[in-house]
């Protein structure tokens, strides 16, 4: 009995949220709530703090990568480029990036952490 009472109440109040339950995936639109920083080694990883979207901007560099161990994420770039990786990541998750070969000019590397609405 208990069992159906519990199906009964998440079907009714579930009904028609499909859009709300996919929308606690998207990324949260304040950029206040985003983490940003300029890591000093180009060879590392990062800890998601909480669900969201790992991203990598770099500028000038011949390939950068993201990747987790089950996915990967690569660039390949000449001249001076703009390069943004991005990558989702449940809490906990390590996030390895890697960066490489510096194509002359003015270099940029920056990892952001955006958390997912339903965080």
């Amino acid at each position: 009995m208990l069992k159906s009472l519990i199906q009964l109440f998440a079907e009714k109040f579930l009904q028609n949220k499909s859009e709300w339950v996919g929308n606690q995936a998207m990324p949260v639109a304040n950029t206040a709530n985003q983490i940003k920083f300029v890591p000093t080694n180009l060879n590392s990883f990062y800890t998601a703090p909480s669900d969201g979207y790992v991203a990598l901007y770099t500028r000038n560099y011949t390939w950068s990568q993201l990747y987790n161990g089950d996915r990967a994420v690569l660039s390949s770039a000449s001249g001076t480029t703009y390069c943004h990786l991005q990558m989702a990541a449940a809490k906990g998750t390590r996030i390895n990036y890697v960066v490489s070969e510096p194509n002359g000019g003015t270099t940029e590397v920056i990892i952001s952490f955006t958390p997912t609405i339903g965080t």
